[in-house]
This record gives C-alpha cells, sequence and structure tokens, in this order.
C-alpha cells in the first residue's frame, strides 16, 4: 500500500502530492522550491518550523485556520512554549521523527483538547531541506473540521514512513 492510501482527506493528499512533486531528485524539496500560490487554497491551514539548535522547533508561519482554532497567533512561538507535559512530548517526538529520519507522518483523529471532542484533527507533517539531505525546516498542514455525526467512533490515524521508502510512490503517481 502506497503511503498516500493512508491519506483520507483531499486536502492533505494534495499537499503531500505538492511536497511530492517539488522533491525532483533529491530526498526532500528546499523551502524556495515551495510557491505558495501552488497551495493557496491550503495556506490557512499551512505552517513552517525551523529545526533550530538543541533540538526546538520555532514556527516561521502559521496559518489563520489553525490560530483561530488554537485561540492565538502562534508566528514566532516555539514548540516548548506552547505545549505541556505529555501533549508536548508526543508533538516533540514527531517533529523529531520527522526531521531526523527524515519521516513524514500523517494523524488523524477525534480533538480531545479544549472541550472539542467533537472536531475532527489532522495534520501532516513533511520535511524540507536546503541541502536535499538534511531537515531544516518543517512544513506541516493542520485541519479542524466538524467531526461527522453518522459515525459513532473515528477512525484514529498515525502513519509515519521514512523519506528514504518513497522513490517506488513518487514514480507511481506521475
Amino acid at each position: 500500500m502506497a503511503f498516500i492510501d493512508h491519506i483520507d482527506h483531499g486536502p492533505t493528499r494534495l499537499l503531500y502530492r505538492y511536497w511530492l512533486s517539488r522533491r525532483r531528485d533529491c530526498l526532500m524539496p528546499a523551502r524556495r522550491l515551495i510557491e505558495p500560490r501552488d497551495i493557496a487554497e491550503l495556506l490557512p491551514h499551512i505552517f513552517l518550523a525551523d529545526v533550530m539548535p538543541q533540538g526546538r522547533y520555532r514556527y516561521r508561519l502559521v496559518g489563520t485556520h489553525i490560530g483561530e482554532h488554537v485561540g492565538r497567533e502562534l508566528t514566532g512561538s516555539y514548540l516548548d512554549e506552547l505545549a505541556e507535559g505529555r501533549h508536548y512530548e508526543r508533538f516533540r517526538a514527531i517533529f523529531d521523527l520527522v526531521a531526523t529520519a527524515p519521516a513524514i507522518n500523517y494523524f488523524a483523529s477525534e480533538l480531545h483538547w479544549q472541550d472539542r471532542s467533537w472536531m475532527m484533527y489532522r495534520r501532516l507533517l513533511l520535511p524540507l531541506s536546503d541541502d536535499g539531505i538534511t531537515a531544516n525546516m518543517l512544513l506541516g498542514a493542520s485541519f479542524y473540521e466538524p467531526r461527522d455525526p453518522r459515525y459513532d467512533t473515528v477512525r484514529r490515524l498515525d502513519e509515519t514512513i521514512q523519506v528514504r521508502e518513497l522513490e517506488n510512490e513518487t514514480m507511481a503517481l506521475s
């Protein structure tokens, strides 16, 4: 099964396909290859995080949809300033994996945060690299949507694939 088959959300699939198309002959595309106008409809959901020394992550850019649901502007903040305890450890572990493996992570679940269990949360996290080898930035998208009331339970997804495993997938999407 191709990694894209795990992504059950159209806009998230669109970003994943776009990221693949920008890779060219590298493991990961550089930030300079990402053209905001190419993914204009996704911009309210997009975030960019710099991979900083000492394992920190700073949000360089955070879309308006994300800020509305989190309840504040996040641009310029560090991950370790925004989350605490097990929430921070979970986010940090995923950010570290995507940055160091490098890997791609897709997460989808009911949102149990700030009394919002009625929401669906989807996040795609992708590495970017100036040299094509070492991730120096993360490109992500977060979607907060009403949960479909037709379903009593929500299928939780947490899928990760190392970038090196994507060679055949890129060719299949062409």
